[in-house]
Formats: C-alpha cells, sequence, structure tokens
C-alpha cells in the first residue's frame, strides 16, 4: 500500500493511500504528505526543522523580565511584611503612609507571583506543543508506544541540564559557605533542606515529566477543540476559586510544610500557567490588542493596590498577593506572553539586542537556582543596607522603592554575569548546555 497521503483523487500508482495519522506498516516511521505540515509540527514546539531550538527574542526577553520581577520582589518582602504586619515590624510599617510608596509595594509584591506564573506559562508554549505534534506524528502516535519512549527520552535530555545545574550550584554554594563567607543553612547538613528550599525548581521538572501526558490528551481531544478548552477553562477557574479561599480565608501557617495541602496548591497553580501556555501558543493576538490586554492587567493591579492602600486595607492588600493565589499576577503573566508574542513579521527582523538577549536568557534558570541557595547571604545584607538608608531623614518611601529596584536589578546582573562565565562554558564542554 501506499504511505504518502494525497490531497485530491486517488494515488498516482493506482494503490490504496494511508492518511498520514497511521502508522506506515512497510518503513514503522511517521510520514508526512507535504513539506507544509512538517514544517507546521516541527515549529509548534518552539523547534525548527533540523531539529534545533529557536528562540523568540521578546520571549526571551520576557524571561529577563520574570527573573528581574522575581529579584525585586524578593527584596522588597519584608518591607510588605512591616508594612502589612504579617510578621514583625520595621521601618517599613511607616510606608502605608506614603500615597506613592504603598500602592507601589502592593503591586511589587504580586510580581513574585507573576514572574513565577511567566516562566510556566512559557514553558507550556513551547512544551505541551511539542508533545501534541509528536503525538500526531504517524508511528508515535499517542496509542503506539514509541511515543512514550520518544517523549520519555526527551524528557531525560531537558532533565538532566536541569539536576546538573542544580548540583553544580549546591556544591559551589556550600564550598563559598564552608571556605569564604558563611551562608545561613547551606552546610552538608542541612542539604535535604537546601535542596527542599527549590520547590519552584522541583514542580519545574514534574511539569517537563506530565508534558507529554498533557500533549497526549490534547491530541486525543483535538478533533473536539471546544471540550478541551472547556476543560482547561474549568480547571483554571477551580484553581482560582480554590485559591481565593485560600488567600481570603484560610491562609494556614507562614511556614506550610510541603505536605500542606495550600502548598501543594501552588504547583497546582503552576499547572494552569503551564497548560494556559500551551493554549496561547496557537493564539497571536495584533499588537493594538495585545497591547490593551497587557495594560489593561497592569492598570487592575495598580487600581486594586492604590485602593487598598488608601483604605488602609491591609488585610485585603496581603490577601490580593498572597504567595501564588493572586489572580491579577496571573492575568498579568499571560497578558505578557501574548504581548510578547504579537509582534509583526515585520517587527521580527533581527535587530542588535536580539543575541544579548536570547545569550542572557539562557542563564535565567542558573539565576533561579543560585538566588534561592545564597538568599540568606544577600537579602539579609540588602535589607540592612536598605534600613540604614531609610533611617536618613530626607530618604522616602519612594527612594526606598527606587534604589531597592537599582539594587535587584544589579543583583541580577551579577547572578546572570557569574553563570554566563562559570556555569554555561563548564556544560559546553561536558555537552550539557541547552
Amino acid at each position: 500500500m501506499c504511505g504518502r497521503a494525497h490531497p485530491t483523487g486517488p494515488c498516482p500508482t493506482g494503490r490504496a493511500r494511508l492518511p498520514y495519522t497511521q502508522c506506515s506498516l512497510l518503513e514503522g516511521r511517521p510520514r508526512y504528505p507535504w513539506p507544509a505540515e512538517r514544517k507546521h509540527a516541527s515549529t509548534q514546539g518552539g523547534a525548527l526543522a533540523n531539529g534545533k531550538k529557536e528562540r523568540d527574542p521578546r520571549v526571551e526577553a520576557l524571561r529577563l523580565v520574570a527573573a528581574a520581577s522575581i529579584a525585586i520582589f524578593h527584596t522588597f518582602m519584608p518591607w510588605f511584611s512591616a508594612m502589612t504586619g504579617g510578621y514583625g515590624t520595621g521601618p517599613g510599617d511607616g510606608i502605608i503612609d506614603n500615597p506613592i510608596a504603598a500602592p507601589l509595594l502592593g503591586f511589587i509584591n504580586l510580581l513574585g507571583s507573576f514572574g513565577n506564573n511567566v516562566f510556566f506559562c512559557i514553558s507550556g508554549l513551547f512544551l505541551i506543543p511539542a508533545a501534541v505534534a509528536a503525538a500526531k506524528e504517524t508511528g508515535n502516535g499517542p496509542d503506539c508506544p514509541g511515543y512514550w519512549r520518544a517523549q520519555a527520552r526527551k524528557a531525560a535530555r531537558r532533565a538532566a541540564p536541569l539536576l546538573a545545574t542544580i548540583a553544580f550550584y549546591v556544591v559551589a554554594v556550600l564550598a563559598v559557605s564552608a571556605f569564604v563567607v558563611p551562608i545561613e543553612d547551606a552546610t552538608p547538613e542541612n542539604l535535604p533542606g537546601l535542596l527542599g528550599g527549590l520547590e519552584f525548581i522541583w514542580v519545574y521538572l514534574v511539569l517537563m515529566v506530565l508534558a507529554p501526558a498533557i500533549g497526549w490528551a490534547k491530541a486525543r481531544l483535538e478533533q473536539k477543540p471546544a471540550a478541551w478548552r472547556a476543560v482547561a477553562a474549568v480547571f483554571v477557574v477551580a484553581v482560582f476559586a480554590v485559591n481565593a479561599y485560600i488567600a481570603f480565608v484560610d491562609q494556614g501557617d507562614v511556614d506550610r510544610g510541603l505536605g500542606d495541602w495550600r502548598k501543594l496548591m501552588s504547583a497546582v497553580t503552576y499547572l494552569a500557567a503551564f497548560v494556559v501556555g500551551g493554549e496561547v501558543s496557537s493564539v497571536r493576538l495584533g499588537r493594538r490588542a495585545a497591547s490593551a490586554f497587557l495594560v489593561a492587567t497592569v492598570a487592575a493591579s495598580l487600581g486594586v493596590e492604590t485602593a487598598l492602600a488608601h483604605a488602609r486595607e491591609l488585610d485585603l492588600m496581603a490577601a490580593t498577593s498572597f504567595k501564588s493565589t493572586s489572580a491579577l499576577a496571573f492575568c498579568t503573566a499571560v497578558a505578557a506572553v501574548l504581548f510578547a508574542r504579537s509582534c509583526t513579521s515585520r517587527e521580527r527582523a533581527k535587530k542588535p539586542l536580539d543575541a544579548p538577549v536570547c545569550r542572557a536568557a539562557k542563564s535565567v534558570l542558573g539565576f533561579y537556582i543560585l538566588q534561592s541557595l545564597t538568599m540568606p547571604l544577600w537579602l539579609g545584607e540588602l535589607y540592612g543596607w536598605l534600613v540604614s538608608l531609610y533611617k536618613i531623614p530626607w530618604f522616602t518611601s519612594v527612594h526606598l522603592i527606587g534604589v531597592g529596584t537599582a539594587a535587584s536589578l544589579l543583583l541580577l546582573a551579577l547572578m546572570l554575569a557569574i553563570d554566563q562565565v562559570v556555569r554555561l562554558p563548564l556544560f559546553r564542554r561536558l555537552g550539557l548546555a541547552r
């Protein structure tokens, strides 16, 4: 039988034709009828036909924005907590009296959730469509064992650099703590606690492993796209209904164990961002519509925080930005991803900053790990320095936010540079750089 599909009429050889969605019994490999379909399947997941990953500079720039958001968020965590009375008091408890700084601090407290959601949304943007495309390939269909074997190999190849990066920075931080400057809890005896602090990275690893199953499910339901979208929409709505209950009704203890269901909801929230990222992959808004959506979400976030700050509703300010539960941060993250993908073909022409941006974005993963492992060192030093500045009579709360933001960006640049100079060259030699 002919293994080639033809758009119209019978096969020219006179033999029966097989649709490309079936396995070729003669050759045992996927068959695609036309180059356009092959190109579509190979580029949906962010890859070129030659197997190399295609990096969109605007999406890579958004990765850097997400990293900057997380750096700024961590810098101001103690100040927001002091302002809202979350735990302890400090110089920041007077920020609420500043009509500009108080709303800004509330908005900054949304940036942690925003950055994390952007990261997972971008991951879903590439991994889920790639899994869907693979599930449609002949011989690797969702009912063929070859699909799962191939996806397991791909997941292992993705996981290897991640696990190697964790091991590299754990060893480096332990060495620095032992021989250069002590870092709280960075000891071999506390290795489980050190690794446990990388919750965000472990969730990412789990979602990488789950991507083939999500792609498999989506491929099976793609003939009924409305059904898949309905399932995804119900899932996201249910997640944020539970998140609202956590944030506004039952926050639990500040330091929650990994077994606490509220803690697990953070992972489920990032799964929602991952799934939405897969849906966003097939959406291309025009620049005006994407800009309007992003501006609307940012304005809504600022508006809510401003209203609550001026009304001195400190408990509600804390609830609207509580950990990963914020719907405002989630919507802003989705809007940012849509905006990053909204550029026109004319704007897609290469620009001078494209290469540096894509190169720097390769170190975002290293930044996430390094800043988490060294947080007891840099956050304590930075907080003490900002407190000393804040005690100067002319140094206002607005000055505090400006200087703290600049310091956060400098810290981000330093950690990215360390990763570029130390880890990436080593990993390239070892064949672990992606």
